[in-house]
This record gives structure tokens, sequence and C-alpha cells, in this order.
């Protein structure tokens, strides 16, 4: 059978059900440099991304990518299935996305057939995707407020801060669901990091929050450069263990250098687990 439209608008209501329920219980999660969730019908790469679905053909293939996007946790509340389920636009686009995806074959079937594995984005026009449905306000960029004062007073005058230039939230022994677009709360209930506190332009392209499985790696990464806050997280939220809870202090502390640089709104954050969680509502 070709893959058409009409063959993953059947796998969606499985998408929405049992096959969530897969992706959040009976998931492999791989080590190394990249936090991969494994699952029965390809790789989530949450360190890079990126999605892998793969079948004994390209139908199959695309047919599991479906079902991978569609039970991808969107936020603490929802989950992408039941955003196409009330857009058909967004089904649309997605479809679109599906039938663009880059084909990779590798011989790792039993009996030494040949896979169908396909590489989707995270980023990019699937974000696009989703914004077209959930827009986000556009947000000034702040003033980069650092090095010498004006009117410089010499080589030996005042210096202000160095410029930050991202977040690094250490969330590990939290059990952690990832998320396309995580939340950061403060103890108190403000909201300090989220969709609302982005570029629209840098969201498309960098997502809001990469995942990483080691605070080495993450304190130089690119994404974070060469002078990020780090924080500890002190929770996450009770009923899905997607959005992160740091301290009042902590979240000053960020709201201030945000007002003085553009870390937030570059989307230049980054967020370590060591042990993905299973949500006690999936």
């Amino acid at each position: 059978m070709r893959f058409t439209k009409s063959c993953i608008n059947n796998s969606l209501p499985a998408a929405s059900a049992a096959l969530i329920i897969m992706l959040s219980v009976s998931a492999a999660w791989a080590g190394g440099p990249n936090l991969i969730q494994a699952t029965d019908y390809g790789d989530i790469n949450w360190s890079q991304e990126t999605l892998t679905g793969q079948g004994p053909n390209l139908e199959t293939a695309q047919q599991n990518l479906w079902k991978i996007i569609a039970g991808l946790r969107l936020n603490s509340r929802q989950r992408v299935g039941e955003l196409i389920s009330r857009s058909g636009h967004l089904k649309t686009q997605l479809q679109q996305l599906i039938l663009k995806a880059k084909t990779i074959e590798s011989p790792d079937l039993a009996g030494g057939q040949s896979a169908v594995k396909l590489r989707f984005s995270l980023t990019g026009a699937f974000v696009e995707a989703l914004l077209a449905v959930q827009p986000i306000n556009n947000v000034s960029r702040p003033p980069k407020i650092f090095g010498r004062p004006a009117g410089n007073p010499g080589p030996n005058g005042p210096m202000f801060m160095r410029e930050i230039t991202g977040l690094v939230l250490d969330a590990r022994g939290f059990r952690v669901m990832p998320a396309i677009n995580p939340q950061i709360l403060s103890r108190d209930g403000r909201l300090i990091y989220g969709p609302g506190s982005v570029s629209r332009s840098y969201m498309v392209k960098r997502g809001l929050a990469t995942y990483m499985p080691d605070m080495a790696l993450a304190e130089a990464a690119k994404r974070a450069a060469d002078n990020p806050i780090v924080i500890k997280v002190l929770d996450v939220d009770a009923d899905t263990n997607t959005d992160l809870i740091i301290s009042n202090q902590d979240a000053d502390r960020i709201n201030r250098a945000a007002k003085r640089h553009d870390f937030l709104y570059k989307c230049r954050v980054i967020i370590v687990i060591d042990q993905p969680g299973i949500s006690a509502k999936d």
C-alpha cells in the first residue's frame, strides 16, 4: 500500500491512545552524548531535536513516523496528537513534512533485510506548523548591557558584567518527561521561561530548549556558549514531570539577567536530565 494522507489519518486514533502510552511507558532510553528515546516505531533524539521513523518499507516508516509525532508531548498539558485532532491545517502541514522526510536505509533488520529510516527535524518547518495553530506574541529583544560603560574610561576603567550566554538547568534526579515546549516556573508560581519569552524566529531555528544527559556536555555546548547561568532545579510539576520548578532566588536571578542579555530571547536553554520518567497521567 502506498503512503497517502488518508493512510496517516487512519493511524491517528491509535496514536492518540495506545501509541501514546507506548511512547511514555514502553520506551527505552539510550546513554551516550545524546538523550535518545527508543520506541517500537523509531527514535526520538531530544539532544539533536530529531525523530527517526523506521519500517521495512517506505510506507511503514512514514506511518511509524506519524505515530511518533502524534505521541510527542507538546507541553505539560497536551500531546501533538491532541492538537492535530483539532486542526485540519496542522494535520495537512505535518503530512506534507513527513512526505519530505529524508530517507536513510540501513541493514539492521532480522535476516539482513534493509530497513527504511526517515529523519524528521523537530525545528524549522515543524515548529512553524505548530506556531500557525498556537501563535506566540512577539517579544522585544533586550538591550545588551555589558562591556565598558559609555565614554570608555580607559583600559583600567570599570567593567560591567560579562555577557550571559545561556541557561543550563540541572534537573537530574526528577525523572523529567521531555516536551517540545517545557516551562520554567518559580517556587511561587511565576512563569520564568516558555514560548512567550522568546523570539519566534529563534524558536523556529532552535526549538524552545534542548535536553542533554550530562552537565559537562551541556555547559560546553555551543547552544549555551561560554558563560551560561547554571541552576539546580528544585522540583517538577506533579502531574506530568515536564515543567521545571526553580527557587524564587534563582528565578529573580534569571529575570535580572534576561533584562540585560538575550539568552532567553535566543532560546539558549539546555535541560540536563538523567533518567526520564513516566507521567502519572499517561
